[in-house]
């Protein structure tokens, strides 16, 4: 499964989030430790169990290298849509690399380094093409992206501490529906959400992620095919949707990548 949303669908659909999740936060209870999944054997599964098995699958990957990955990027700065193919590389908490070259032409359409609170990004080709630096989380050279590394780092890989969570502000906004599999968590004390979560399972692993502001969504990741590699489940197909700046970015995994093996630390230094 590969999707695609253009800026000019963000544009016109981010109203229409911002009503309905609206609309799923009214009336939200919080169920502490109180049961939120019972399976068919008549097993059971409280709110705090199924943060856990979150934060589990997020401490599960500790690195994640991946090549031939294919990228969509799409920005509302220009109109065209670049697209190519290259690697990932992850190391747990906050460093990563991503690097796609044009199918044909070869040329770099993508890159993203973050180590800590530095990072360096490019994208796009000839006049629509954009640069950044960051350094201790400050911009030093630029001008200011769609949306950083950091974004893309901390809403695919580990966007909470879901099981440190305070338990007055996790509350269950759909129950766990048994034909979709699926139930929805809003994140932020009642007034001051800040995350609203679609959680599917088991095994229990985002598929929607709602980011937050005093206005509406900020961003909205998407996790699908999710696959086993070496006990560890991976989302294959992600598309990151940012609403500031009109912009979505999609990475597809076409193999199977390598988990949890040393990286080199080369691969996050900033040029």
């Amino acid at each position: 499964m590969h999707l695609h949303l253009s800026p000019f669908w963000l544009r016109r659909t981010a109203s229409a989030a911002i009503f309905a999740l609206a609309a799923i936060t009214t009336g939200c209870v919080s169920l502490g430790g109180e049961t939120v999944y019972t399976a068919p054997d008549g097993a059971t599964a409280s709110l705090g169990d199924v943060l856990t098995a979150l934060d589990e699958q997020q401490d599960a990957l500790q690195t994640l290298q991946a090549t031939r990955v294919s990228f969509i990027l799409d920005t509302a700065r220009s109109d065209a849509t670049f697209s190519g193919r290259g690697d990932v590389y992850y190391q747990r908490p906050d460093a990563m690399h991503v690097l796609a070259r044009h199918r044909t032409s070869g040329a770099i359409v993508l890159r993203m380094v973050v180590n800590g609170s530095d990072a360096a990004m490019a994208y796009g080709l000839g006049a629509d093409r954009g640069e950044a630096v960051w350094r201790q989380g400050e911009l030093v050279a630029g001008e200011p992206t769609p949306f950083t590394p950091w974004e893309v780092v901390h809403e695919v890989f580990q966007p909470e501490r879901w099981s440190s969570l305070p338990r007055n502000s996790v509350r269950v906004s759909q129950p766990y529906d048994p034909d979709s599999g699926e139930m929805v968590l809003t994140i932020g004390r009642s007034g001051m959400e800040r995350r609203i979560v679609k959680i599917a399972g088991p095994p229990w692993r985002i598929v929607e992620n709602y980011l937050l502001g005093p206005e509406g969504p900020v961003a909205k990741t998407t996790l699908m095919e999710h696959r086993q590699f070496d006990g560890v489940l991976v989302p294959t197909d992600i598309q990151a949707d940012f609403y500031g700046e009109p912009a979505s970015l999609t990475i597809r995994l076409t193999r199977d990548p390598e988990l949890n093996a040393p990286v080199d630390n080369r691969l996050f230094r900033l040029e």
